[in-house]
């Protein structure tokens, strides 16, 4: 008989640096005009990161400033073309303190979960469904 135990493991740094991804993909698609459908000549971002790490009572600073500008090369007149008004987005994402399993579920990632077959513990990764927000 299986018995199933998911297990509260600690976030690996893949995890975080994937859960912020994850948030940060999540926000551009919900504020910005970042669709399959959409093109521009150029871009320029401004990305801030405030890390604070947790590490059973021992804080870990990690901050990260970005800065991303890319310029495709264009005829004048193709620019000519393409031009439009410069849109300006700010987005502000704050990411609260939550337990490992509910940061992996709520970013899509597989979730540690120990089996017991026959007396021995295998640990495996389930990833499940993120619970929809009730409008």
């Amino acid at each position: 008989m299986e018995q199933e135990t998911i297990q509260p493991l600690p976030l690996t740094g893949q995890e975080v640096q994937d859960a912020i991804l994850f948030k940060v993909q999540e926000s551009l698609a919900h504020t910005c005009n970042l669709h399959f459908d959409n093109s521009y000549s150029a871009f320029t971002a401004e990305i801030s990161i405030k890390l604070v790490l947790q590490d059973y009572g021992r804080e870990v600073r990690d901050n990260h400033k970005v800065h991303v500008s890319e310029i495709a090369e264009l005829t004048p007149e193709q620019i000519a073309e393409f031009e439009q008004p410069a849109r300006a987005v700010e987005s502000n994402l704050v990411m609260e303190p939550a337990p490992p399993n509910q940061v992996r579920v709520e970013t899509n990632q597989a979730v540690p979960v120990t089996t017991i077959v026959d007396g021995k513990a295998k640990t495996r990764h389930v990833k499940y469904a993120a619970r929809k927000v009730k409008p």
